[in-house]
């Protein structure tokens, strides 16, 4: 009776953390990696609850999940953190290796628990709660819109939103929901559009379809533009459906009226003019050329879990002269400051951690992953998502996790079903 207690808890749990999805900057909840999701503490709470309800039962191992062959790479990268934490007492930041490990472990949960999200109750399911938890995002994203339009009144609503429940950061006059900046909605967007497909009701599919038009357009992100292009773009070349590709040239030629036409969209169709330019970009691009000469510079061994900020400013002042696009100043600034600098890519990252060997056995994860790729539409969405993870996705933020480990259970579960089936 006590086991199904602790499993029906724990299924809550699993149920809340979909629900709670759009509060990734939640401002109560401690900083392990740039963003503060409290779905990855319900998530990590539910797996430590499974594990607890299987060693109850002298079984010391978690439930089986569809897709453990492909998952099981990730875990090995997860040991392979476990042992250069355990390196760094001798010579590093070990509390640093301690925090960064921590959020090896949480993204294992996220994988975890979305294979054993579609074990239970499928795809169809977990699409349908996920979007049912954007909805209060999209009441909200109305009233940051007509904030964004100028409207007083939405904007006080916008602030107070900003004092006492997200990360403190100051508002950028654009769509950021329940983030501290619109890029980051970037991830958001790519997990409702990977719902999409799997989604019956036609209320829930004309809500996600709205609420990603309102990111498209409110967030003024050009980081959410490439999102979404590059996502119709795949989908345009990979499929078949004369039909499709016809609404996709009409989408994206729509698109590019609006963009040069509306004046709400002028931010985007200026930075796309002068993205040569882009001083933002620019810095942006030489924190990541920073990771391929930290791991040049140490023969591809990499600094150890969560220590590439003590050693970041040294290779970056050897190898990047910054004072041909610092014009304000913001590099100088972060090099004087003791903050803590993370990887400005998480796959890299993850080579600068672990060296080329943890990098290359999370590359195998990788491409197992794609060899799961059943559609044309998850081979699209897994394609954007590696993309984005060369970029600074912070590594505890769930949304780009949680596609590939859909992406894994979605073959591995209806192979399972074919088999069961013989």
């Amino acid at each position: 009776m006590g086991l199904i207690r602790i499993r029906s808890f724990t299924h809550s749990l699993i149920f809340l953390a979909f629900l709670l999805l759009p509060f990734s900057h939640f401002r109560w909840l401690p900083n392990l990696g740039l963003t503060r999701p409290i779905t990855a503490v319900l998530l990590v709470f539910a797996l430590l609850l499974l594990f607890l309800s299987k060693i109850s039962s002298n079984r010391w191992a978690l439930p089986a999940v569809p897709g453990w062959n492909v998952l099981r790479w990730f875990f090995l990268v997860v040991i392979f953190g476990g042992i250069s934490t355990l390196t760094t007492i001798f010579y590093g930041g070990f509390w640093k290796a301690c925090v960064r490990l921590l959020g090896y472990i949480i993204v294992f949960s996220f994988l975890y628990m979305a294979m054993y999200v579609i074990s239970h109750w499928g795809m169809g399911w977990v699409a349908r709660i996920i979007v049912i938890g954007y909805i209060p995002a999209m009441l909200y994203g109305l009233i940051e819109a007509l904030a964004v339009a100028g409207w007083m009144y939405a904007e006080t609503i916008v602030y107070i939103i900003r004092e006492y429940v997200v990360v403190v950061n100051g508002w950028a006059g654009r769509l950021s929901l329940f983030t501290t900046e619109p890029s980051f909605l970037a991830f958001q967007l790519l997990l409702l559009i990977f719902c999409l497909p799997f989604l019956r009701q036609r209320t829930l599919r004309l809500s996600a379809c709205f609420l990603i038009m309102l990111i498209a357009v409110f967030s003024q992100s050009l980081t959410v533009v490439f999102t979404l292009a590059l996502y119709l773009g795949l989908r345009f070349f990979m499929s078949g459906n004369i039909a499709y590709k016809a609404l996709v040239l009409s989408v994206g030629g729509l698109s590019g009226i609006l963009v040069a036409k509306l004046p709400i969209l002028y931010p985007i169709a200026y930075r796309l003019e002068n993205i040569s330019r882009d001083v933002s970009l620019q810095i942006r691009l030489s924190y990541v050329y920073n990771l391929f000469y930290s791991l040049f510079d140490t023969w591809g061994a990499g600094f150890g879990i969560g220590q590439y900020g003590l050693f970041w400013k040294d290779v970056y002042l050897q190898n990047i002269d910054y004072s041909s696009f610092d014009k304000f100043g913001e590099v100088a600034n972060t090099l004087a400051s003791t903050a803590y600098m993370k990887p400005w890519s998480l796959i890299l990252g993850i080579g600068v951690d672990l060296g080329i060997i943890g990098l290359f056995v999370f590359l195998i994860f990788l491409y197992k992953t794609w060899k799961s790729c059943i559609t044309s539409h998850d081979k699209a969405v897994f394609i954007v998502a590696i993309i984005l993870l060369m970029g600074a996705y912070p590594i505890v933020t769930p949304h780009i996790w949680l596609i590939i480990g859909f992406i894994i259970a979605k073959k591995y579960a209806s192979l399972t079903h074919q088999l069961s089936q013989k």
